[in-house]
């Protein structure tokens, strides 16, 4: 059987990841003309906790419109 909240769970990581790798290459496209080391943090640190922030406000969200 198919648990649904599994799979809820892995299609909002799956698109809080999409989501959020689009605002990030948006926000480094425009940094990168001024210094590529920011562009460099931009794609290898904030993505993690950007993610994980987006992860945590649709989880959030969905909990609160189940209840």
């Amino acid at each position: 059987m198919i648990n649904i909240r599994k799979v809820t769970d892995n299609l909002v990581i799956v698109l809080t990841t999409i989501f959020s790798m689009m605002v990030m290459v948006i926000i480094a496209e425009t940094i990168s003309e001024k210094s590529h080391v920011l562009a460099l943090l931009m794609f290898f640190v904030l993505p993690i906790g950007f993610n994980i922030i987006l992860t945590k406000t649709f989880e959030f969200m969905y909990w609160n419109t189940n209840q």
